[in-house]
């Protein structure tokens, strides 16, 4: 087993690299909202602009909210099983 493979690291290790698709799907449709926003409001059009940044919103909401419980349960998961 070379030093610098995966399960050199741990049970942590293997479980702070994987990250669930749900949580990067939130992140990218927050992001792209925010960039649609940005760019209707740099060109004037507000009212695309305040609905964008209000989708955007809801997403990083969610995104966040999701981030948070996977973290929980990540590391409840990792405690369990190292003890």
């Amino acid at each position: 087993m070379s030093a610098f493979s995966p399960d050199a690291f741990g049970v942590r290790a293997r479980l702070s690299q994987s990250s669930p698709p749900e949580v990067r799907k939130m992140l990218k449709l927050a992001l792209t909202f925010f960039l649609i926003g940005l760019i209707a409001a740099l060109l004037g059009f507000t009212g695309i602009a305040g609905a964008s940044f209000a989708i955007a919103k809801v997403f990083a909401l969610i995104f966040a909210v999701l981030f948070l419980l996977f973290l929980v349960l990540g590391l409840s998961a990792a405690n369990r099983l190292t003890t």
